[in-house]
């Protein structure tokens, strides 16, 4: 940047090393990084968004020839006008610097007059300059401090479509020549996903399954469930053997709720012997991920059928941890509404415990 002396050179220099008032800041304040933002796919950290960004510019440069980039120097971080200028390149810059180090082959260093201010006087006016501003600069960068290539980020954030967007710009010191640029939008995808381990949809998925609940096709999901169950009856606790299926519909936000049958026989040859006929509903209550069960909780009802008397309803409530992907263990407590079987009381409070096999 060139001044001209038509404004004081100490006033110049003042404002260069004085920091703002915190009154003329940028807009955003500096909880701007742990605030959550909107984006395309629901309320996130920006902080998770800025590591997705950052992770995917490093995936792509790690797939580049070191040759071209190493070293490589950051010359500098630009941010939108509706984030924390100061604290986001902070971020960025660290967190970009450790990804290189960690993840390629490619050695970043620190450019020592990227930030800095040079005055020289030229035709009687005082000129003030910061940075690497010129082809010279940058063929002094790179003999003094052997740096093959300058990068350039710039960080914005649409705030009416909630979309953050990072923009990765590097060109050689030798000639100015472009020798990479790439410009990344924020979204749930697999940078997130192997960093955390939550089960996020892109926005291709989400529309995915929009258009399937539009058309009207379903998502079944089919369980085979066997284990441990008592029944009361004669006043005592019987224990036999539970088998049964479950066919169930998966709906609502990334699916965590299932609604469907359940049909079960039960089985204690020297007291009594049911079949169970009935509805259930589950539901996710924790996050899903890849890296522990997926827990849910249900409510069921159903038929208890023993021959021509004695038929009553079971009411049900359990806790299910769905292991990946195929097993899952079932605890459940029920309620038999009493009645009479061959003179005697049938009915009452029990529990079962199930193993599953899920598709």
């Amino acid at each position: 940047m060139t001044v001209k002396q038509s404004i004081p050179f100490w006033a110049l220099l003042i404002a260069a090393l004085v920091p703002a008032s915190p009154s003329f800041a940028a807009s955003e304040p500096a909880d701007t990084l742990v605030r959550r933002i909107r984006t395309g796919a629901g309320p996130r950290l920006l902080s998770d968004v800025l590591d997705e960004l950052m992770d995917d510019l490093t995936s792509d440069l790690a797939k580049r020839s070191a040759k071209s980039l190493s070293p490589i120097a950051i010359r500098a971080v630009r941010v939108g006008p509706t984030l924390n200028a100061s604290a986001i390149a902070r971020i960025v810059e660290q967190g970009l610097i450790r990804r290189l180090k960690r993840y390629t082959r490619v050695v970043p260093v620190k450019c020592a007059t990227c930030d800095a201010f040079t005055t020289r006087l030229e035709g009687g006016n005082w000129l003030l300059k910061r940075g690497v501003a010129s082809a010279a600069d940058m063929r002094v960068l790179r003999r003094d401090q052997q740096i093959e290539a300058l990068l350039d980020i710039t960080v914005d954030h649409n705030a009416q479509t909630g979309v953050a967007t990072l923009r990765a710009e590097a060109f050689g010191t030798e000639d100015g020549r472009i020798v990479f640029t790439e410009s990344y939008d924020s979204d749930r995808s697999s940078a997130e996903l192997l960093r955390t381990g939550e089960i996020l949809r892109t926005r291709k998925e989400r529309a995915g399954e929009l258009e399937k609940m539009l058309k009207g096709r379903p998502d079944f999901e089919v369980g085979a469930l066997f284990g441990l169950m008592t029944l009361p009856h004669n006043k005592s606790q019987s224990y036999g053997t539970i088998i049964g299926v479950r066919l169930a519909e998966r709906f609502g936000l990334d699916w965590r709720h299932t609604f469907g049958f359940e049909g079960s026989g039960y089985f204690n040859f020297s007291s009594v012997a049911a079949a169970m006929i009935g509805v259930s509903y589950w539901w996710t209550f924790v996050e899903p991920s890849l890296f522990a069960p997926d827990w849910r909780m249900g409510w069921g009802m159903a038929a208890v059928i023993v021959g021509t008397e004695g038929n009553t309803a079971a009411f049900s409530y359990g806790i299910e941890a769905r292991l990946k992907r195929r097993f899952s263990l079932v605890s459940e407590v029920h309620w038999v509404i009493e009645r009479e079987l061959t003179g005697r009381k049938f009915g009452g409070a029990g529990y079962r415990m199930r193993f599953g096999v899920n598709w």
